[in-house]
């Protein structure tokens, strides 16, 4: 919702903010990477070891995902039903009332995702950064960079940044990338 925040950590903290910052009761102690919700009473956390819990508007559950046993969920994210989540691994994965492992690439170490529509991109590295998106029929690299990227926001009039290792910034506004200074290298 626009007035509610949720953040999640180490420990399976879920923090929720309206108006001030609550603690929500999580029986799962796994440290969580990646949080996405389409509503109050629909609300997913994921993280190490593939937990994965829901919050239905009244309390978090645990799920058991057999296609994240193991490994760790960094990211998840959606839009209007579509739902996708990657892995350390490389593995992206798609909701439609389970989980479907959609592309691996063991070389790929993902950290970030975004969905413009429901057109999901991801960023993360693979002997530098990288940027892609599904178009439909496969995974097309968007853009490569020397230092890998740990995250990627977008909106739904296509502005994206990644950013990353070593201060990189990287825009686009529907053109090719670009890099951006930052003025450091941390």
């Amino acid at each position: 919702s626009g007035s509610t925040v949720i953040a999640v950590g180490a420990g399976g903290v879920i923090l929720r903010r309206s108006g001030t910052w609550s603690k929500d009761t999580n029986t799962s102690t796994a440290e969580l990477r990646g949080v996405y919700g389409s509503s109050l009473t629909d609300i997913w956390a994921v993280g190490v070891g593939g937990t994965t819990v829901r919050f239905d508007g009244s309390s978090w559950t645990p799920k058991t995902e057999t296609a994240f046993a193991g490994l760790t969920v960094r990211a998840i994210a959606g839009n209007t039903g579509t739902i996708y989540a990657i892995d350390s691994q490389g593995g992206i994965y798609l909701y439609n009332a389970g989980w479907t492992k959609v592309r691996t690439n063991a070389t790929d170490d993902l950290w970030g995702l975004t969905l413009i529509g429901t057109t999901p991109y991801v960023a993360g590295s693979n002997n530098g950064g990288m940027v892609m998106h599904y178009d439909g029929s496969s995974w097309v690299k968007d853009v490569t960079a020397n230092d890998g990227f740990r995250s990627i926001a977008a909106n739904n009039t296509g502005d994206q940044f990644a950013v990353g290792d070593s201060g990189v910034i990287w825009q686009t506004t529907g053109t090719p990338w670009q890099p951006r200074s930052t003025g450091t290298t941390a």
